[in-house]
């Protein structure tokens, strides 16, 4: 009878086929993270990339919250595109060309809470809100006005007085402005704020969107010489309306053609 060649040759049990193909993964694995470690040790890491640098892009911060000689709010439709969005780069474009037509050529951005200010340049101005005469509108030598001029006659009447002021827009989606503790502005600094603001606005302001919630307000800093040998102060409530400092201004920022 000849033998079962089965019996003969028995398979080895499933147990062990498990246990060898295991080892094989094993060894696999380890020889392959040693290969790894080793490539990692000859190939340098990659140069991180440096961060960038933001801080040329910060505005200087203006006083906040404000306490000025006088406010009043500008309608958005007169600073906002005709059609499609407008960013807030779009305003300060838009508000730069109002006082440009108003005669005001020099102006610098602040920082303000959620948005940014626009200062003019301290500018002498005559009792009814318009502005001096060249070349005192620029100056704080008190004016000499022309003879015989109602102005020349209440110098006559009342003596030699200086008026000035900083016209200061405001654009923010902040809730609102309270000036009871407001900060307020000594005319050194007035005159060095225009001068020492941002030419533009940085593009991490500027591209941002103008919303239903952001608002403009105009606000007037102004300052009064009593007399000649006197010095200029504050004047923490003006004589004269918001719309009578900015009668300069406001004709061009109803105008939209």
């Amino acid at each position: 009878m000849n033998p079962d060649p089965v019996a003969l040759n028995p398979r080895p049990p499933k147990f062990l086929l498990a246990v060898l193909v295991v080892a094989v993964v094993v060894t696999f694995l380890t020889v392959w993270r040693s290969y790894t470690s080793w490539i990692d040790l000859r190939v340098p890491p990659p140069t991180p990339r440096p961060t960038p640098d933001y801080r040329g892009a910060q505005l200087p911060e203006f006083p906040w919250p404000p306490r000025a000689s006088a406010f009043m709010n500008i309608p958005s439709q007169f600073i906002t595109n005709q059609s499609g969005t407008t960013a807030l780069k779009d305003v300060g474009l838009r508000l730069e060309a109002v006082l440009r037509q108003g005669g005001y050529g020099q102006f610098g951005y602040y920082s303000i809470p959620r948005g940014f200010a626009l200062v003019t340049r301290l500018e002498q101005f005559k009792a009814d809100g318009t502005p001096a005469d060249e070349p005192y509108r620029w100056s704080q030598e008190i004016l000499n006005p022309r003879v015989f001029s109602l102005e020349y006659v209440r110098i006559l009447l009342q003596g030699k007085t200086g008026h000035y002021r900083v016209i200061v827009f405001a654009v923010t989606d902040d809730d609102l402005f309270a000036q009871v503790e407001g900060k307020q502005v000594d005319v050194e600094r007035a005159d060095r704020l225009a001068i020492e603001g941002a030419n533009k606005l940085p593009d991490w302001i500027g591209n941002s969107p103008y919303t239903d919630r952001h608002w403009c307000a105009a606000l007037v800093y102004e300052f009064e010489k009593p007399s000649v040998d006197q010095p200029i102060d504050f004047k923490p409530n003006s004589n004269l309306l918001p719309q009578a400092h900015l009668q300069k201004i406001l004709p061009h920022l109803e105008n939209r053609r």
